[in-house]
């Protein structure tokens, strides 16, 4: 995923993806990206409600979201129900992977380096998705537990 990573960095870096922060589609090997036009994650994530499911294919192996910092947010949980969720900054330098499998939610640094202040902002975040996930259950009406 790393030279293609590079290729939508450099993409988003030039202004070519102006605008709110830009996501992309991952495709099932990895190998490609597309720009979801007009889609924020943070939008959809923060309207009322589970999201919809992205507009993204079924067999994509994830979400791409090019962001300031890759600190999750407390609705990018919501993502994961549909695919892993990637977030990027600092031109690629840095990439974070979100996921959930054995009843929790995950992460991985897949690039780059953060700090002792960002890692504890990202521990924070995360460990947060279980309460909003248990509001969003509760208003939703019993939704299951994020499979992606």
């Amino acid at each position: 995923m790393s030279l293609k990573l590079i290729a939508v960095t450099a993409l988003w870096a030039t202004g070519a993806a102006a605008g709110a922060a830009p996501c992309f589609q991952v495709s099932a090997d990895g190998s490609a990206f597309t720009k979801l036009e007009g889609y924020s994650l943070q939008d959809e994530a923060g309207a009322p409600g589970l999201m919809a499911r992205p507009p993204i294919a079924g067999d994509a192996s994830g979400l791409l979201c090019m962001r300031e910092s890759v600190t999750p947010q407390g609705d990018d949980f919501e993502a994961l129900y549909y695919a892993p969720l990637y977030l990027a900054t600092d031109g690629g330098e840095t990439v974070l992977a979100l996921g959930h499998g054995e009843g929790r939610y995950l992460y991985r640094l897949v690039r780059g380096e953060i700090d002792d202040s960002e890692r504890a902002a990202i521990r924070e975040a995360v460990t947060g998705f279980n309460e909003a996930e248990a509001a969003l259950r509760e208003a939703d009406g019993g939704r299951p537990a994020a499979d992606g």
